[in-house]
């Protein structure tokens, strides 16, 4: 008689009380993260009508935050994605670290689970700028196919740091303390960098390994660190500290050019 495989209880991992992976750590590991990234692996659950109907799919996509640090992504109304959207919402979007060497398992990711519906319409003028200044050869997707944003809204992010290092973190935990700064107030910041302070983001870059490019833009500012746009590249700049005024974002930006 063949027996059935029963599983066993997971066995908790022990560690003295000062090693211990805590939910404060998986938060500050998660904020440093999922402001560096502007690309991951959304998947959708395949609707009712299509052959593999209830099974998820994956692709790549790239995407930007909103004020409340949920992704913004930019789909075609033909894609599977959307359609799927449309039939089920639930979704999930993974990022990772992406290390040519050595063994992936001990590399961090983040998987955030959550609902993937169109952006309203009153907070389209703003959102839609701000993707296309991180991506502005997507202006003119509209002449190929109809393309809309759509947003995932997270109940919850599941991370790993490593063996042992994990969590699951509620969706609003890691980001509910500082507010984000107004629109108006983040342009004028950025100008303010774009127009007067090209070396200093040559600076930027520099620090991080990145080759000198010819221009440089500022396309965003959070309390958290700034956006950096290079040829097609993204790279975010990260505060050592949170900056919740104009004035603390001139510091930190000041700061970080001396390194």
């Amino acid at each position: 008689m063949t027996k059935t495989f029963q599983p066993q209880p997971a066995t908790p991992i022990k560690r003295p009380k000062e090693e211990r992976y805590t939910t404060l750590h998986a938060m500050d590991d998660l904020r440093r993260q999922w402001y560096r990234h502007f690309d991951g692996n959304l998947c959708t659950i395949c609707r009712d009508d299509h052959p593999l109907a209830g099974y998820p799919v994956g692709s790549v996509v790239p995407y930007i935050l909103d004020d409340q640090s949920r992704p913004i992504i930019l789909i075609a109304h033909i894609a599977e994605h959307t359609q799927n959207a449309i039939a089920n919402p639930k979704a999930s979007l993974f990022i990772r670290e992406n290390k040519a060497f050595g063994d992936v398992q001990t590399q961090w990711r983040i998987c955030a689970i959550g609902d993937l519906q169109p952006v309203p319409e009153e907070a389209l003028p703003q959102l839609s700028e701000r993707y296309f200044r991180h991506y502005p050869k997507a202006r003119h997707y509209d002449t190929t196919h109809q393309f809309r944003f759509y947003r995932l809204t997270p109940k919850k992010f599941r991370i790993i740091m490593g063996f042992g290092d994990i969590r699951w973190i509620a969706a609003d935990a890691p980001f509910a303390n500082i507010a984000p700064f107004e629109q108006n107030i983040i342009d004028r910041m950025c100008a303010h960098m774009n127009n007067d302070h090209q070396d200093a983001m040559q600076t930027y870059l520099k620090q991080q390994g990145i080759p000198p490019t010819q221009t440089i833009e500022m396309t965003h500012i959070t309390p958290y660190g700034a956006t950096l746009k290079h040829g097609d590249g993204l790279h975010f700049i990260a505060f050592t500290e949170p900056s919740t005024t104009p004035e603390a974002v001139r510091k930190a930006l000041v700061a970080l050019a001396k390194e």
